[in-house]
C-alpha cells in the first residue's frame, strides 16, 4: 500500500512500525499529500497525524491518600495483569544504560503489544491538548480494540474537552474514565515586587 504513494522510493523509507494483533495498521512518515492520498484508497478505514499526548497527573497513589503499607487483597490481585502507557521515558538516561549489565534473562520481555501480552487492564493517564470526536482518537480507537478482547482500559479523564476548558476529554463508551474533583496540589515560586520585596506564594 506504501509503494503506491511514490515510485522514488521504498517502503523502508515511509514505514515506521505495523500492528497485525488487535488490528491491522501501520505507522509511518508521510507528507500531507501523501496521508491525503492514502486515505483516498478504498482499503484505508482512517488516516490520523501524530499527536503529542501530555499526562495529567504524576502523583494519584499520593492523592488517594495511600501508603506503602497498603493491605494487600490476594485473592482480589491474583491474576490480574496491569499494562501501563509508559510516558516521560527518555531512552538515552543514564538509568537505562547497559553498561555493566549481562543480557536480560529469557523470561524478560518488553514489547508494544499489551494485548497480546494477556493484559486485564491498560492505565492511561494522559491524554492530547486539544480533543476530539472518540471515533476521531485514536486512544479511543486503539481501546476499542482492546475492549473487544476483553481488556478494560482506564483513562484519566482530562480537562480539554469538546465543550471547552473543565469540561471531560475522554468520552469514549468503552473507556472507563477516571478524575478528581479536587486537588491538594500547591506550586510555591518567588515573586519579586517593584520595590525589591520578594515574596514566597503558592498556586
Amino acid at each position: 500500500m506504501l509503494q503506491a504513494l511514490s515510485t522514488h522510493s521504498s517502503m523502508e523509507n515511509y514505514l515506521i512500525r505495523s500492528y497485525k494483533r488487535s488490528f491491522n495498521g501501520f505507522a509511518a512518515k508521510l507528507t500531507n499529500e501523501e496521508a491525503k492520498k492514502l486515505a483516498s484508497f478504498k482499503e484505508v478505514v482512517s488516516v490520523f497525524p501524530s499527536k503529542v499526548y501530555h499526562l495529567h497527573t504524576t502523583r494519584s497513589w499520593d492523592f488517594l491518600g495511600l501508603n506503602q503499607t497498603t493491605k494487600h487483597n490476594a485473592t482480589a490481585e491474583s491474576n490480574v495483569i496491569v499494562g501501563v502507557i509508559d510516558s516521560g521515558i527518555w531512552p538515552e538516561s543514564d538509568s537505562f544504560s547497559d553498561e555493566g549489565f549481562g543480557p536480560p534473562p529469557k523470561k524478560w520481555k518488553g514489547a508494544y503489544d499489551a494485548i497480546a501480552d494477556g493484559n486485564d487492564l491498560l492505565s492511561v493517564s494522559l491524554g492530547p491538548e486539544s480533543s476530539s470526536e472518540f471515533y476521531l482518537d485514536p486512544i479511543a480507537i486503539g481501546a476499542f480494540h482492546a475492549a473487544e478482547k476483553g481488556v478494560l482500559v482506564v483513562q484519566s479523564a482530562g480537562n480539554s474537552g469538546l465543550a471547552g476548558f473543565q469540561s471531560v476529554e475522554s468520552v469514549a463508551p468503552w473507556i472507563l474514565s477516571v478524575a478528581a474533583s479536587t486537588t491538594d496540589r500547591h506550586f510555591v515560586n518567588k515573586v519579586v515586587l517593584g520595590n525589591g520585596k520578594t515574596l514566597t506564594v503558592r498556586t
